[in-house]
């Protein structure tokens, strides 16, 4: 754990697969950010592709929003830590305004994975962290427990 005057925690992990807590420095981060983790190992499974790999300068933040939509404004609070908030909030005023909307599914058509498999990657893809699917919640959902289309 941190205090305000040790500074701002060490961000831990591989950078193209961190979860957007762990990027903006958030210390009380659990363990959805395995499950992000593993999110985006399945869509390189799946894809082929690092599905966050930054390049030329690109923050990787604004490679996961480019891709999955900027959340609203309230999850960016569940996210952020105090050491970041207004540093983002200002760089973001000085951009474009972010996209809204996923290309998840562009990146993985149907015929690439199915609605249920879907379902599974975009809930581990999901920024706000209390949002996001748990290990429980997912081996739950019908991809893993096989009854996809089961009357």
């Amino acid at each position: 754990m941190y205090t305000a005057k040790s500074g701002p925690p060490y961000r831990v992990g591989t950078g193209a697969y961190m979860a957007p807590e762990v990027l903006m420095c958030r210390s009380d981060y659990d363990e959805r950010v395995d499950l992000w983790s593993i999110g985006c190992v399945m869509a390189e499974l799946l894809s082929g592709k690092v599905l966050f790999k930054v390049e030329n300068g690109v923050r990787q933040i604004d490679k996961i929003f480019d891709l999955l939509g900027a959340p609203a404004e309230e999850t960016f609070e569940t996210f952020m830590s105090p050491f970041m908030c207004g540093k983002v909030l200002r760089r973001r005023a000085r951009l474009p305004p972010p996209r809204r909307d996923s290309r998840l599914r562009e990146l993985l058509p149907s015929d690439v994975l199915s609605e249920d498999g879907y379902g599974v990657l975009k809930g581990l893809l999901t920024c706000n962290p209390k949002e996001r699917l748990t290990a429980a919640t997912a081996l739950q959902l019908p991809w893993f427990i096989g009854t996809a289309g089961v009357p």
